[in-house]
């Protein structure tokens, strides 16, 4: 039995609905591909890795709370407009033809594949850089600190030099500088005019720090 060329693909049933949903929730714009709309499952892959990362990285530096938002929206989104592409693809579940049950689970395969590459990437970077921020951040809380104390040490022997040796919470202590949010608290100990006043902070991070 021979066919012609343009014979056209048999038709089958439609995929299944729920099964659908259920590969977008797992892998964001894949559901599409099962419903036979490749291009949709590219392009929601896109956004929703956007609005993950504008979520994410814009809400932390541009302290706007309302991106965090941003990627339950588009997950949201996506889900809607998958249930609206379901229903014009499959009317009244009528037989169709389209891409063949082996293209679709590959662009499937290779979407959870590359998934998986992102995710380990992600995990590599957060593994370098997460320590190398914290003690950056670390170093500049101890560099305003070390300031602050100086400052506190300057007014404490001015303090002294005209008869008013002060003992005690820097904070109560007359012309000190107010307390930076980084330091939790600060004690500043003068003995007479001549000796250096004794200056002791303990850091938010819990780091005791002493000048001289």
């Amino acid at each position: 039995m021979s066919f012609s060329p343009n014979t056209a693909l048999p038709a089958k049933l439609p995929p299944n609905l729920l099964i659908g949903f259920l590969l977008n929730f797992v892998l964001p714009g894949s559901g599409f591909t099962y419903a036979d709309q490749p291009w949709w499952h590219l392009g929601w892959a896109l956004l929703t890795l956007l609005s993950f990362l504008l979520g994410l990285l814009g809400g932390a530096a541009l302290h706007l709370p309302a991106l965090v938002f941003l990627p339950m929206l588009a997950f949201l989104v996506m889900h809607v407009q998958y249930f609206l592409t379901y229903q014009r693809r499959f009317p009244a579940g009528a037989p169709f033809s389209g891409l063949t049950n082996n293209v679709k689970w590959g662009l499937i395969g290779g979407h959870a594949a590359l998934t998986v590459i992102l995710a380990v990437l992600i995990a590599l970077l957060a593994a370098i850089l997460l320590p190398n921020l914290l003690n950056a951040r670390t170093r500049a809380q101890e560099a305003a600190a070390t300031s602050y104390m100086h400052l506190i040490q300057t007014t404490a022997f001015a303090n002294a030099l005209n008869s008013h040796p002060y003992s005690g919470p820097c904070a109560d202590m007359p012309d000190a500088p107010r307390l930076p949010d980084t330091i939790r608290s600060c004690e500043v100990r003068t003995i007479n005019a001549v000796d250096v006043p004794h200056v002791s902070v303990t850091t938010t991070q819990g780091k005791t720090l002493t000048l001289p």
